[in-house]
């Protein structure tokens, strides 16, 4: 999974229970109407699996969810996959990206057109693995076996108005 190779790192501390999260994330600059990226990275310590979550519970079938995303934590390193020469020409600057609001806009979809799919298959791959309620699957073999009919379903209705009729 190359999606995320390199944009941001992860540490631990088992025993606080937090993790250390380190990220580059775009900026903009209103009065020049640019987006640029700092040299410095941003960092977040929240408690272990915090980064995870943020993760699961973006929408990347959402074009915004999925642009906020890339947005925050790996504009830049998916930029620089693409156009390699830049990263090396800028690799000494105070200021290691700057691009007009249409230039990054242009290069933002670019990006998610590109590894949209990838993003929603690590989703769905760890959802998987972990075995988490958010796995559809998990919803589907009790709704295969419960398999109501009408009738069921009627049976259901009328119970609950008399048991709402005994409690009044």
């Amino acid at each position: 999974m190359e999606v995320l190779k390199l944009s941001f790192k992860l540490a631990f501390d088992k025993n606080l229970g937090l993790e250390l999260f380190v990220f580059k994330h775009m900026y903009y600059d209103k009065s020049k109407k640019i987006f640029f990226s700092s040299y410095n990275t941003e960092h977040m310590i929240d408690a272990i699996g915090s980064f995870l979550l943020i993760f699961l519970n973006t929408d990347f079938e959402d074009d915004e969810d999925c642009r906020s995303f890339v947005f925050w934590f790996c504009f830049e390193n998916l930029y620089y996959r693409k156009y390699p020469k830049i990263k090396k020409a800028n690799q000494y600057s105070s200021t290691y990206l700057k691009l007009s609001f249409s230039e990054f806009n242009k290069e933002l979809d670019r990006i998610i057109k590109e590894y949209k799919e990838e993003f929603l298959y690590l989703k769905y791959t760890l959802l998987k693995n972990l075995r988490l309620p958010y796995d559809t699957n998990f919803f589907r073999q009790y709704d295969d076996a419960l398999e109501l009919t009408q009738e069921d379903i009627q049976n259901i209705i009328q119970e609950e108005k008399n048991i709402m009729k005994i409690n009044q």
